[in-house]
């Protein structure tokens, strides 16, 4: 998809303590969601949303980096093997367009996207977090943002939905706009009563570069630089909007949503060798409505 919006910044760091013991060894970004780690997935939506130019806020390990290296020896075994679709697919990685930063310190969500100032210039962006994934929809999630973004010019949040338990999230207030789309006037933290809206925040955002003079402008909570207080100077500055992004979102983050996205995916991309797994196992599709 050719969109206005060509870079793209997806933030791998974190310790994914939602997640152990698994993460105790293994970034969370780089837990598997069918046959890919899920930075790789989310990568993918990036390119297929119009990002040309990928950078990668990494942590100092080494094991996102190693993944999308170009690994010649295994390319070279798969050949010999005849293993043409593993070499295929392995080929496949080193041809997204990425490059790497690597967050020294822990400081939260802003002071992971301070180490792509660099990177973005002056152009707009696409931010992906790797807790997020998304599967269904006419278009790529951030493709969905772009074309919101193409009519307002203004950084862009995504939005999911949610039916329950908005208490334990940044509620969005939005007021809508004479050119259809809608601007984000506030994000309301936690909500007891009354909840602005059924909208959260969804891991996927479009940004002008002045996000990074919010961050500079952002007090820290502790040692935490949170990208959502920079969110709020923008919306008090008029300058932000919300998309409600239309297709299913998987918190890959947590133990549940990191097993439904599994079972969706192969759902999605490989369905009858999944039934008949389960089929094997003296399960049927019916098993997950129990």
């Amino acid at each position: 998809m050719n969109g206005v919006v060509k870079k793209a910044v997806v933030l791998t760091a974190g310790m994914g303590l939602r997640s152990l013991p698994a993460t105790k060894a293994v970034p969370k970004a780089m837990l598997a969601v069918l046959d890919k780690p899920a930075v790789q997935w989310v990568c993918e939506e990036a390119a297929r949303s119009g990002a040309r130019e990928i950078l990668l806020v990494v942590s100092p390990d080494g094991a996102v980096q190693k993944h999308f290296s170009k690994d010649e020896a295994l390319e070279r075994t798969l050949a010999v093997q005849n293993r043409l679709n593993e070499l295929a697919a392995v080929s496949a990685i080193a041809r997204l367009n990425v490059e790497f930063a690597v967050q020294q310190n822990a400081g939260g969500s802003g002071e992971a996207l301070l180490c792509a100032r660099d990177f973005v210039g002056d152009k707009p962006f696409f931010l992906l977090n790797c807790d997020d994934l998304f599967l269904g929809g006419e278009l790529p999630a951030c493709a969905q943002l772009s074309e919101s973004y193409a009519v307002t010019g203004m950084s862009t949040v995504g939005t999911i939905k949610r039916n329950s338990g908005l208490d334990a999230y940044g509620v969005l207030r939005l007021k809508p706009r004479d050119d259809g789309e809608k601007e984000l006037l506030e994000i309301v933290e936690k909500p007891r009563d009354n909840p602005p809206s059924q909208l959260i925040a969804a891991g996927r955002y479009v940004f002008n570069p002045t996000v990074f003079e919010a961050l500079d402008k952002t007090q820290r909570f502790g040692r935490e630089l949170r990208l959502s207080d920079a969110i709020a100077l923008l919306c008090r500055a008029r300058a932000v909007c919300a998309k409600e992004i239309k297709a299913m979102r998987f918190d890959v983050g947590s133990r549940a949503g990191l097993a439904a996205a599994n079972a969706a995916y192969a759902m999605h991309f490989d369905k009858e060798r999944f039934l008949n797994e389960l089929a094997e196992a003296g399960l049927d599709a019916a098993f997950f409505a129990r």
